[in-house]
């Protein structure tokens, strides 16, 4: 950062020119996840795996073949051999036949063979028969591999910034840490020779100094830690003194 000494009021869109013209790249860091929110992506964050990564339950129920269930009716229902469990976590070691059903819990891996999952409550279970009440369409209450995001797909691009509904996402694909630009360091400096402190005694013809305030918390909002260098009287001197002094210190 450098001093920009001017010799005259500038205008709005003129000081915005020299800030811009100042205005330098920061590069970039590697974060924990866990901290960076609101915080900008470097580089395209490309999916490794799919997500979810395997075929599995949206639901407790039975995984089945769904032309096991046509014609199924409440009055004259399918039944299918019940002849597994799986949880979610585990893996069943079997393949699912025609004529059977495994009963399955919710996140838990589509059984090899099976093809849809059935609601437990359009079923019932007697003496390990699974009464089927309704046909079922293929893929019902599947969550497929791959549904939200595939491998190789672009999962943030460059220039966005962390929400928290990208962490799920990023958390889903392992990303533990993520490549962003650093944060500026921002110094504020109130000038005025008419400027007090906000809790200082009022004197005639002074004022509190408000905008420091709002401006260390709209930077803030940012994800940006201001330093606040207090205030300064209309002296010019004084006033380069103060921002030498925290360039000096890189702030």
């Amino acid at each position: 950062m450098s001093v920009v000494k001017t010799q005259a009021l500038k205008s709005v869109d003129e000081a915005k020119r020299i800030v811009l013209d100042e205005a330098k790249p920061l590069g970039t860091e590697e974060v924990l996840l866990s901290a960076s929110i609101r915080r900008v992506v470097a580089q395209d964050l490309i999916a490794q795996t799919d997500l979810p990564p395997f075929d599995n339950s949206a639901m407790d129920g039975y995984a089945l073949w769904s032309t096991d269930t046509r014609g199924a009716t409440a009055d004259r229902p399918v039944k299918l051999r019940l002849v597994g469990t799986v949880t979610a976590g585990q893996v069943l070691d079997r393949v699912v036949s025609r004529g059977e059903a495994v009963k399955i819990m919710t996140g838990a891996p589509l059984p090899v063979g099976a093809d849809s999952v059935v609601m437990l409550e359009e079923t019932r279970l007697r003496e390990g028969v699974v009464e089927v009440f309704g046909e079922i369409a293929p893929g019902s209450h599947v969550r497929k591999a791959g549904e939200d995001i595939k491998a190789g797909a672009i999962a943030l691009k460059a220039g966005t910034r962390i929400q928290l509904t990208h962490l799920g996402l990023l958390a889903g694909l392992g990303c533990a840490q993520v490549p962003v630009f650093r944060l500026p360091t921002v110094a504020v400096l109130a000038t005025g020779s008419e400027l007090v402190e906000i809790d200082d005694p009022l004197e005639p013809g002074k004022i509190r100094n408000s905008n420091s305030l709002v401006l260390v918390v709209l930077l803030r909002r940012l994800g940006i830690e201001p330093t606040d260098l207090g205030v300064v009287v209309d002296e010019r001197k004084l006033i380069h003194q103060q921002l030498e002094e925290a360039v000096k210190h890189d702030v």
